[in-house]
């Protein structure tokens, strides 16, 4: 309990909290039996989620940088998901996402691009039909998904409490 206290003050609360709310809809979305047990905030945290990875690798101007005192003065949700540590850093870190089609030499870019992508399909087509069947969880891109998230996690977990 004291944790889970601890992540909700702070500097980087709001990040956190994002974070932990996708990584929780993941975490649903992998274990439902059912398409019914997907909610609306389950898609809209899945959808999130590919924005933050999108918008996280995108270039930006050396002037858009973001200071740590600027992002305590940005609202997280309509602002965007931008934080002062290095998603592609990150994102080496992660041994299954390197892992992930190594054999094809695809780039960072293009691994990401495959994941949002299998959010917004899955999603959009869990959005039509009614029945599991249906719609086929992309369980290996959401595995790779919550192993970001979990590294993400712990590097803001990390920085909020030094």
């Amino acid at each position: 309990m004291i944790p889970n206290a601890l992540a909700t003050t702070g500097d980087y609360a709001d990040v956190w909290s994002q974070l932990k709310s996708m990584d929780h809809a993941l975490d649903r979305v992998m274990h439902s039996e059912k398409i019914g047990a997907l909610t609306a905030l389950d898609k809209e945290r899945l959808l999130a989620l590919a924005a933050f990875l999108k918008e996280s690798l995108s270039p930006k101007p050396e002037e858009e940088l973001v200071t740590v005192e600027a992002l305590r003065s940005r609202n997280f949700e309509t602002e965007g998901y931008i934080a002062d540590f290095d998603l592609r850093q990150t994102l080496r870190e992660v041994k299954e996402f390197e892992a992930w089609h190594l054999a094809s030499k695809m780039g960072m870019e293009r691994k990401i691009q495959k994941l949002t992508d299998a959010i917004e399909h899955y999603v959009r087509e869990s959005s039509h039909k009614l029945l599991a069947k249906a719609v086929e969880t992309p369980e290996e891109e959401f595995r790779i998904l919550r192993n970001i998230l979990t590294v993400l996690l712990r590097q803001v977990s990390t920085v909020m409490h030094t």
